[in-house]
């Protein structure tokens, strides 16, 4: 898999920190974590929220994480900040080695490499499950180090949006051959099951990520290299049904992302 990934793959450089996305994020989670009492951060908290891609708990100061599939350690640095004892596993060497400036300890190469000393409290796959090709023996493993009152949580591309009806292969989520599986919350229902864990949260995106500039490019782009020039029908009704991001009771429409959060079943139990 790995010689799919080119050299200039976004995980192979550090990323500032120092955009305003980065910045209003850094912000929401401090009032999350409870290091900000700020009344501008709370209200930052309460109407954007929902582009962050995940809050894991912080049951106490120095709550062991990993960040499974961490990249260049982007999530490593941001969850240090708040009170988690963070750890990696990363197959990428480059990745690897950037990671591991954040990191207590970055795991590299196979699974059985990854041999923490302590189960963890909480374990992250971020835009990771997609890429396996054993997801389901990869999540029965990684339980097994996992807290019994731990948390495990998944953030994917959701094929239960319009764009994915609307574009099909050209949907910006169709990344061949670099992602293997694509899910939605039935799916990731069944699977966490099978593996013996439950849902107990679930969030999706915020919709208005359908109007950011990149994304209408990207998938514009898609439309162009496959069918060898705009289909303008396609691309017209896509265009369009971006303003339904900004209609509430219809905009969930238009969230392409799911965020799940698992805990361990109390016993495996078997699909009906």
């Amino acid at each position: 898999m790995g010689e799919y990934y080119p050299k200039q793959y976004y995980t192979h450089t550090l990323d500032s920190g120092d955009t305003l996305a980065s910045k209003m994020q850094e912000r929401i989670c401090r009032w999350c974590y409870g290091l900000s009492r700020s009344p501008a951060d709370q209200a930052l908290h309460w109407l954007l929220h929902p582009q962050v891609n995940m809050f894991p708990p912080l049951r106490r100061p120095g709550a062991t994480m990993l960040d499974f599939g961490c990249g260049n350690g982007r999530l490593l640095r941001q969850f240090i900040r708040f009170c988690f004892i963070m750890d990696g596993f990363e197959v990428d060497v480059e990745s690897t080695r950037l990671a591991a400036q954040s990191a207590r300890r970055v795991y590299t190469g196979g699974l059985a490499s990854l041999a923490p000393p302590e189960p963890y409290d909480v374990k992250i796959l971020n835009q990771v499950l997609e890429h396996l090709h054993t997801p389901r023996q990869t999540l029965d493993f990684l339980k097994g180090l996992l807290a019994d009152d731990g948390t495990l949580i998944i953030s994917v591309a959701c094929n239960e949006c319009l764009d994915f009806y609307l574009l099909k292969y050209c949907w910006y989520a169709f990344q061949a051959p670099t992602h293997l599986v694509h899910l939605n919350s039935r799916a990731l229902r069944v699977l966490a099951k099978s593996c013996g864990f439950i849902i107990f949260k679930e969030e999706h995106a915020s919709p208005l990520k359908a109007l950011s500039p990149g994304r209408l490019h990207k998938h514009l782009l898609n439309l162009r290299r496959r069918h060898g020039g705009i289909p303008w029908g396609t691309a017209a009704a896509y265009v369009l049904s971006s303003l339904l991001a900004l209609v509430p009771g219809v905009n969930r429409l238009k969230s392409d992302h799911i965020t799940v959060y698992l805990k361990k079943s109390p016993a495996k139990e078997s699909l009906q």
